[in-house]
């Protein structure tokens, strides 16, 4: 793993993405600046009906609680 300013890691993930690449699995993103972006490619996707069933997973582990609601 290496750590990227913000910039810097979506250009990294928009390179990868773009060449199809396979090697991201799970990324970051800001809301205002990739989300609408990537959204729009197709490069997200909800995994809440994946996590829902897994008894190990707690959403408050990686969103605060209610920031989902909207």
């Amino acid at each position: 793993m290496t750590p990227l300013a913000a910039d810097r890691l979506a250009s990294s993930y928009s390179v990868k993405l773009n060449a199809s690449g396979t090697d991201v699995e799970v990324m970051r993103v800001r809301a205002l600046q990739e989300q609408p972006v990537f959204g729009h490619t197709g490069w997200l996707a909800d995994l809440s009906d994946r996590a829902g069933g897994e008894k190990s997973f707690r959403r408050g582990d990686v969103q605060p609680e209610g920031a989902a609601k909207g």
